[in-house]
C-alpha cells in the first residue's frame, strides 16, 4: 500500500509547483505600439485572435485615401489610457518577443472592442471567438468596412515582397558604390599620396567586413508613427544606409592599409630624449624633402609622445618651425614641424613612424569573372542578431621598401590636458 501511496503523494505535492509555472497576468499602464500591439513595462503583448489595420495603412472611401491605420492605433491608445491594462499570456510566438495575450481594460476585452469598432479583423487561424463581432461591424459598415482596403496580412506580405526586391537591388547598387569609393582618386585614403589603383586577376588575401542590413519591415519602420505613410521616408532610409555602408567600407580599407604599413620592414631608431627625437625626424626627412617627397610622422596622439602636447600648448623649441596647414581637412592631422606633417594614429606605446607620403606604389583589387571586385552576401538574422550584409574583396598592396623608420622613445602616459 505504501508503494502505491508514496508516488501518488509525490504527484499531488508537485501539482501546485507545475501550476505556479504559468505566468501571472501583467497589469499596468500600457504603451500602445499599433492597433493590436502594446507594452506593459518592458514586455510587449500582441492581442490574440485579432489582426488590426497596420499603423501606416490606408483605406479608400469614394476614391479618397484616409489613414485608417493611424486611426486604429489612436483608438487603442485612447482605450488603453482610461484604466490600467491587464494582459494574460496565451502563447509564445516563434520569435519569442511579442507574447500573444488576451488583454482587458476596465474588464472589457480589448480584442473584442477593436473588432466591434471596425478597426481589426478576426484572426480565424487562432480562434473564431471574434468572428461574430467582425460580421456585425461589417454588416453596418463601421470604419474600415465602409471603405475599400486590403487585409493587414496581405498588406504586410505585399510590403515584404517590395522590401525583398529593394534589398536585392540595393546589394547590386552598393557594390558599385563601394567600388567607386575605393577606386576613384586616392580611394579616400588620407596621408598617402601618388599611388595607383588597379584591378588584377591574381589571387590575393581576402578581406571581409559586415554591416547591419536594412532588415525586415524597414519600409514601415522608416516612417515615424505620427506621419502619414509616404515613400519619401523609406527612400531616405535606403540612401542613408548606402552612405553608411560606403563610409564603413572606406574606413575598413584604410585600416587594412595602415595595418600593412605597420608590418613593413622598419629601420629601428631609439631616441633617449626629445632633442634626439626631433633631430632624427629633421635629419632623416631632409633627403625626402630634397627629392620633393613629403615626410609624414605618425604618433599615438596629441599628448603622446608628451612633447607633442607641449609644442601645441607652448612656444616651440629653438630651431623648430611650427605651422598648421589649414587646407588639410583630415580629422587626424595635428600640425606641421619643419615641413613634416604630423598625424595621430593607432600605434604601440613608445613608437612613432616616419615615412614619405608616396611610400605606397599601388593598390590592386582582384576582380571575379564578371569584373566585380566586391561581393555581397546576405546573412539572415536570428532572434539574437540582426540580418547582416557581408562584403568581401581581395587586394594587394605594393610598397616602396625600406623607407619606414620606427622611432622609439621613453614612454610615459600623456598628461591629462593633452588627452
Amino acid at each position: 500500500m505504501r508503494r502505491i501511496l508514496l508516488p501518488l503523494l509525490l504527484l499531488l505535492a508537485a501539482a501546485p509547483a507545475a501550476q505556479a509555472q504559468t505566468p501571472a497576468p501583467a497589469t499596468g499602464r500600457a504603451n500602445v505600439i499599433d492597433g493590436d500591439l502594446l507594452a506593459i513595462g518592458r514586455q510587449r503583448y500582441r492581442i490574440f485572435g485579432i489582426d488590426a489595420i497596420e499603423p501606416h495603412q490606408y483605406c479608400y472611401l469614394d476614391g479618397k485615401a484616409w489613414a485608417c491605420g493611424a486611426v486604429a492605433t489612436r483608438t487603442l491608445e485612447v482605450m488603453a489610457s482610461l484604466e490600467p491594462v491587464t494582459c494574460r499570456e496565451v502563447a509564445i510566438p516563434a520569435d519569442g518577443q511579442n507574447l500573444w495575450a488576451e488583454c482587458t481594460v476596465g474588464g472589457k476585452d480589448i480584442g473584442e472592442a477593436m473588432v466591434r469598432a471596425g478597426f481589426a479583423l478576426a484572426n480565424r487561424a487562432q480562434t473564431d471567438k471574434y468572428v461574430p463581432f467582425e460580421d456585425a461591424a461589417k454588416a453596418i459598415g463601421l470604419q474600415i468596412w465602409k471603405s475599400a482596403f486590403v487585409a493587414p496580412w496581405i498588406y504586410r506580405a505585399d510590403l515584404r515582397a517590395i522590401e525583398d526586391r529593394v534589398a536585392e537591388r540595393l546589394f547590386t547598387t552598393v557594390q558599385k558604390d563601394i567600388e567607386r569609393a575605393l577606386t576613384e582618386g586616392q580611394g579616400g585614403i588620407e596621408v598617402l599620396q601618388g599611388f595607383k589603383i588597379g584591378r588584377t586577376s591574381r589571387p590575393w588575401s581576402v578581406r571581409e567586413f559586415s554591416v547591419e542590413d536594412l532588415g525586415a519591415n524597414f519600409i514601415t519602420r522608416a516612417v515615424p508613427n505620427d506621419h502619414a505613410f509616404n515613400w519619401q521616408d523609406p527612400a531616405m532610409a535606403t540612401i542613408r544606409w548606402r552612405q553608411m555602408v560606403v563610409l564603413r567600407a572606406r574606413a575598413f580599407a584604410d585600416r587594412q592599409i595602415w595595418s600593412a604599413l605597420g608590418e613593413l620592414p622598419k629601420i629601428e631608431v631609439t631616441t633617449p630624449d626629445v632633442v634626439a627625437f626631433l633631430t632624427e625626424i629633421i635629419e632623416r626627412s631632409k633627403p625626402w624633402v630634397k627629392a620633393g617627397r613629403k615626410p609624414i610622422l605618425f604618433v599615438r596622439g596629441a599628448g603622446d609622445p608628451p612633447w607633442i602636447g607641449e609644442l601645441l600648448g607652448g612656444a616651440p623649441m629653438p630651431g623648430l618651425n611650427l605651422s598648421r596647414n589649414e587646407e588639410n581637412r583630415s580629422s587626424v592631422y595635428l600640425f606641421t614641424v619643419n615641413g613634416v606633417d604630423i598625424y595621430r594614429g593607432a600605434l604601440p606605446e613608445g613608437e612613432a613612424l616616419l615615412f614619405p607620403a608616396d611610400i605606397l606604389s599601388a593598390i590592386n583589387y582582384r576582380v571575379d569573372a564578371g569584373g566585380r571586385m566586391i561581393t555581397v552576401d546576405h546573412q539572415p538574422g536570428t532572434e539574437a542578431t540582426a540580418p547582416m550584409a557581408v562584403m568581401r574583396y581581395a587586394l594587394e598592396l605594393l610598397w616602396k621598401s625600406d623607407e619606414v623608420i620606427s622611432l622609439r622613445y621613453p614612454y610615459r602616459p600623456p598628461a591629462a590636458e593633452y588627452e
